[in-house]
């Protein structure tokens, strides 16, 4: 149980440890956590921060692209400007020669030309050159038609300088898109002079303009405003998965700044571009350090975070282990404890002084010193008989001082002492323990007077083994002899030797042998055969009468393992026996013959002497005149005596009828019969003023009803006559506790008459016995106790007396035999 609690104690703790370990590793992985993250985070804003120079870097390098760009275009238009100040008049191929050049720029739709001075130009007063061979036509048409190009050739000549704006058209098959029409007016020379001569009209694809310069993954978005003229400005080109997301129209940068990463302005014509770049989140998001750094810190957590848990799982395994280890200790010093207290020896702990340190419940027990009151005395002074004690003072002292000793780890045995003063034998073991420099000593001591006893008793028994005269002879379940007495050799006539090792059967005539079966059956069954009488062998082949008793051995569990027999001679006593048989044969014949005598005897006698009485009272009754008063006197002893003789032949019938006649055996309710009896008595009782008492409920027996209610009649008579109390009395009971038969339904009626004298105890059953004269205490022929014992024998029951002459009596029966 105390194992059982400590497991159960050990896994409680255990799943604590792992409680605490786990708590431990998770909150060093969450830290380790935080802290990646807040190095992701910082090395990604430094990442950022480098990525939007980076970014702001390269939005510089395409600006000044574009920059390049609208420079190529302005020169153009400045030698345009240039060549119609120097001549006095340009004619239309003139013009188209000129303007080849420009053309090869990718983003130049067409460069047109258009007088002054006419108020509503017409296709052929137009000057136009399309790139790539497209009809001019449509374009003159478009720059006739459209308001726009009106509106900026008008704005171009009041503020003298180079003015752009966005139209929109469709030419040829192009889808209606979004262009810049950019109007430069042109100068002439008259008289000293500028006189404006015309306009100079370039139409630039936005898209081809601008996307050449802002290709790549750099960009997020991109967005290009016309900045100048009434409109505030314009967006000119985007670059956006959500075009809504950009304003078309605005009405200063500072709107622009505050939502862009990156805004740049170029001059173009008279106006300017606004350039809104805001970088791609992949763009801001490339590069490796935030990633390797995160990833770097994950790494150093779980390092950290293992290497923590190796270090706490560690010093926990071994908090536990030293935790189970105290535990498995303590439990071990309760269980020690525990076999200690509950040891059947006494264990004693004492130190060099002698000074006693434990001492254990059997200790208390076999020395009658509680262990408050013997820790810290002398062990010797409260365990050792006093003859003992010197012996081991010497020996404490040689060991000390040489550390050799004769008794110590050995089983040896002494005598001990109890609280209060006894000796008895004792045996003790005493082991030595060094602890440092100091030695301790631990006593086991048994109380071995039981065994002692036992030796004394099994000595015995075996000394009256081998001195018995009977055979006492052992063997196990197969029958095969194993032990052999000096009886058995003069009983069989073998020597122990000779039998010893060989079967039972030896002694065993060949007509008996299934005896030894059916006996080693019943020994096996764990039966005793008592007092089993049979024949067998002596060792010179005659038979011989033996009486034996079989019980069965059987071992520490109380297994049957062979069996004891002891067997006596009982040849003579067989042939006594035989003898006695016919000795009583020959009595019960002679009882017989004299009964059948006596009976007969007492028949005739009776018919003879009614005779001599009846011829004596005819002679009295005839001749009474002439006899005097001696020969009347001679007459009347002649019938006294005669009657005398007949009383005496009918006691003899009586009892010899007793004797001859069957007895009718059936359970008899005592209490009935009793009472009919004392009914009877009465009258008799009442005359002699005498009471009768019943004092115990009888039992019910086996008798003859009518012969157990004359035995009580008889002694309850004898009981009232012999009785010369005044005031009489007759007690009647039945008692089961009597020394003589205990266990036994034992009768009494008891007076308080004369009493008898113990000489004549015996004498008074027998017939005609009168301990007093013929006519005392009422008269009568002294048969009554006579045919009491009579009956009882009959019944196998017996008879005694208990009585004080002067004191009463008391006459014990039993009607059953014993």
């Amino acid at each position: 149980m105390q194992d059982l609690t400590m497991m159960q104690d050990v896994d409680e703790a255990e799943k604590q440890s792992l409680s605490r370990v786990y708590g431990q590793v998770c909150l060093i992985v969450l830290i380790g956590l935080m802290m990646s993250a807040m190095l992701f985070a910082v090395v990604l804003q430094q990442n950022t921060r480098a990525m939007e120079a980076d970014f702001r870097h390269d939005v510089s390098v395409q600006v000044l692209s574009l920059r390049h760009k609208t420079q190529v275009l302005k020169q153009f238009w400045d030698d345009v400007q240039s060549f119609y100040i120097a001549s006095d008049y340009v004619r239309e191929d003139e013009f188209l020669d000129f303007s080849k050049m420009v053309l090869n720029h990718e983003s130049i739709e067409f460069v047109s030309w258009i007088p002054a001075h006419a108020v509503l130009p017409t296709e052929s007063d137009i000057y136009l050159m399309t790139r790539k061979g497209k009809d001019a036509s449509n374009f003159k048409k478009m720059l006739l038609a459209n308001d726009r190009v009106h509106r900026l050739v008008s704005e171009t000549s009041k503020n003298v300088g180079m003015s752009a704006t966005i139209v929109s058209v469709a030419i040829e098959d192009d889808d209606l898109r979004d262009r810049i029409m950019i109007a430069v007016p042109t100068y002439a020379k008259n008289d000293g002079e500028r006189k404006l001569v015309g306009f100079l009209l370039t139409m630039v694809d936005i898209n081809n303009f601008f996307e050449s310069v802002f290709q790549g993954d750099l960009y997020g978005s991109v967005a290009v405003y016309l900045i100048g003229g009434s409109g505030g400005a314009q967006l000119l080109f985007y670059q956006l998965d959500d075009p809504s997301k950009m304003p078309l129209v605005v009405d200063t940068i500072g709107e622009i700044e505050s939502e862009v990463e990156a805004v740049h302005t170029i001059p173009f014509a008279s106006q300017s571009l606004a350039i809104v770049a805001k970088p791609s989140f992949g763009y801001l998001q490339a590069g490796w350090a935030p990633w390797t750094s995160f990833g770097l810190g994950l790494v150093i957590t779980s390092f950290v975070a293992f290497w923590f848990h190796q270090q706490i799982s560690r010093n926990e395994e071994i908090q536990r282990t030293v935790e189970i280890k105290t535990r498995a200790l303590a439990y071990s010093e309760q269980r020690v404890r525990s076999i200690v207290d509950h040891a059947l020896d006494a264990i004693i702990t004492f130190d060099e002084d002698n000074k006693i340190l434990e001492w254990n419940q059997q200790a208390e027990k076999i020395f009658g010193w509680t262990a408050q009151e013997a820790i810290g005395k002398d062990a010797a002074d409260i365990a050792l008989a006093p003859q003992y004690r010197h012996i081991h003072a010497r020996g404490m002292r040689l060991f000390l001082k040489t550390g050799q000793s004769k008794i110590l780890n050995r089983r040896i045995e002494t005598r001990g002492i109890r609280r209060d003063g006894s000796i008895f034998p004792m045996e003790s073991a005493v082991t030595e323990q060094k602890i440092g420099d100091a030695y301790y000593f631990t006593a086991f001591i048994r109380d071995i007077t039981d065994r002692r006893e036992a030796e004394r008793t099994k000595e015995h028994l075996a000394a009256i083994v081998l001195s018995s005269d009977d055979a006492i002879i052992s063997k196990d379940l197969n029958g095969i002899i194993t032990s052999w007495n000096k009886g058995a050799e003069q009983l069989y006539g073998y020597t122990e030797k000779e039998a010893l090792g060989r079967s039972i059967t030896m002694l065993i005539p060949v007509d008996r042998l299934k005896e030894e079966t059916e006996i080693l059956e019943a020994i096996a069954e764990g039966r005793t055969i008592d007092h089993f009488e049979t024949i067998r062998v002596h060792k010179d082949g005659t038979h011989m009468d033996i009486s034996a008793t079989i019980s069965p051995l059987r071992d520490a569990r109380g297994q049957v393992v062979g069996a004891s027999k002891v067997a006596r001679d009982i040849t003579l006593r067989k042939k006594v026996e035989e003898r006695l048989k016919e000795y009583t044969r020959d009595l019960k014949r002679s009882n017989k013959e004299l009964d059948d005598f006596v009976y007969i005897v007492s028949h005739d006698l009776k018919e003879p002497l009614r005779g001599l009485y009846s011829y004596a009272q005819f002679l009295q009754e005839d001749y009474e005149d002439k006899l005097d008063e001696e020969g009347q006197e001679k007459l009347n002893t002649i019938k006294r005596l005669s009657s005398r003789m007949e009383e005496l032949i009918d006691t003899l019938l009586y009892y010899s009828r007793i004797g001859r006649s069957d007895l009718a055996f059936k359970p008899t309710d005592l209490n009935k019969t009793l009472q009919k009896t004392v009914e009877l008595v009465e009258p008799f009782a009442k005359e002699n003023k005498a009471t009768i008492q019943v004092h115990e409920k009888l039992p019910i027996i086996t008798c003859d009803r009518v012969r157990a209610g004359e035995i009580f009649r008889n002694l309850i008579v004898n009981a009232i006559k012999y009785n010369d109390s005044e005031d009489k009395y007759v007690e009647v009971g039945c008692t089961t506790d009597h020394k003589e038969c205990p266990g036994c339904n034992v009768f009494y009626v008891s007076d308080n008459g004369i009493g008898i004298p113990e000489k004549h105890q015996e004498a008074v059953f027998k017939m005609f016995k009168r301990l007093h004269g013929r006519e005392a205490y009422g008269g009568g022929t002294g048969s009554g106790l006579a045919f009491v014992k009579k009956i009882l024998d009959r019944h196998g029951g017996k008879i005694w007396i208990d009585s004080k002459e002067g004191e009463g009596t008391t006459f014990y029966f039993t009607l059953e035999e014993v």
